[in-house]
């Protein structure tokens, strides 16, 4: 006897072409104007700026954002940048500068394996906090799995109320949400990144939130 089976949902994922550069940026702070999404649009005849976000593919190997592009978007408009470009990952936050955060992010500065980890520098008035990774997609459909919500209500951000396999969304709310913790003093999850990266060097804090492990679980080793 051969019993039924029916397909009764069907999930797209998210699958690196290796011919393709992407940009997803991200405003968790403030509503993006009409004007300014109007200048953020000119940056791509295909881009279609939201209040709160836009995306940039761009196909080849030399095609790209044009030259200054991604400061100026980071600096004027988003505090959220996640780029993918032949399965490497640059995540970019955005921070107030003031000298003793500068200094303390710069603590949390490493390096690993092919460059990747974490850079802290200065950009005008603000702090850019890059991580340079790669992703565990698996971990990455597990923690869509969940459905959890990695926001906090006074902040916008990509709410994952239906299941998005996409790492965009994913990682959009991890830095949001590390953004937050930051702002409140705490740099217990960057830490625990850090000694992702580089363990020899760096201790994995005793004290951590949930958020150390989602985002530690999401990046990927060579």
């Amino acid at each position: 006897m051969v019993s039924e089976m029916r397909i009764t949902k069907l999930w797209k994922g998210y699958e690196c072409d290796h011919s393709s550069t992407n940009y997803s940026f991200y405003s968790s702070s403030r509503e993006l104007t009409k004007q300014d999404r109007e200048a953020i649009n000119k940056f791509s005849s295909r881009a279609k700026a939201s209040k709160h976000f836009v995306e940039f593919v761009y196909y080849g190997d030399f095609a790209d954002l044009p030259y200054g592009a991604q400061d100026e978007l980071l600096t004027s408009y988003f505090d959220v940048m996640i780029k993918e470009s032949y399965d490497w990952w640059e995540l970019i936050l955005v921070l107030p500068y003031n000298l003793s955060l500068f200094k303390k992010l710069k603590e949390c500065e490493c390096e690993g394996e092919e460059d990747l980890g974490i850079t802290i520098s200065k950009k005008e008035s603000q702090i850019h906090l890059s991580i340079f990774c790669v992703l565990d997609y698996e971990e990455i459909y597990n923690l869509a799995l969940k459905d959890i919500e990695l926001s906090n209500k006074k902040y916008w951000s990509p709410h994952l109320e239906t299941y998005n396999p996409s790492p965009f969304p994913i990682l959009g709310n991890l830095l949001i949400q590390l953004k937050i913790e930051i702002i409140k003093g705490d740099f217990t999850t960057l830490q625990y990144i850090a000694a992702f990266f580089n363990s020899e060097a760096f201790d994995k804090p005793t004290r951590y939130s949930d958020l150390g492990e989602w985002f530690t679980s999401a990046l990927g080793h060579l």
